[in-house]
């Protein structure tokens, strides 16, 4: 039995042996795609299946398709938040009016007309 999981435009082959788990489909998937399988959402598994559920008692189609971000691409997203976020905590408010100069911004004269 081989079980193909479609990801991106990839199309990996999986040989499991007799007892084969979800956990080593997943750490399969792991390796090749660089998803950690905590963040693998595989279409045409069943739901309800655990990572010690063997591959054989699911009734697996023989096309599933994996949906997740690799490491590197979560780990960069991660690092210019990080880095956006300092960037933002960095920034000075200045623009806050305290109660005492609140009067001073205020215009208690019309403008005059210009000819």
């Amino acid at each position: 039995m081989q079980i193909h999981v479609k990801w991106q435009k990839t199309d990996l082959a999986f040989a499991p042996g007799a007892g084969a788990t979800v956990r080593q489909l997943r750490a399969f998937l792991h390796e090749k795609t660089g998803v950690a399988p905590e963040r693998q959402k595989i279409i045409g598994l069943p739901p309800a299946a655990g990572d010690g559920d063997t591959l054989a008692g699911l009734k697996l189609k023989a096309r599933l398709m994996l949906i997740g971000t690799p490491d590197q691409v979560h780990e960069a997203a991660a690092s210019e938040t990080a880095i956006g976020l300092a960037a933002a905590s960095a920034i000075a408010d200045d623009l806050d009016i305290d109660g005492d100069d609140a009067h001073s911004y205020t215009r208690t004269a019309p403008c005059p007309d210009t000819p």
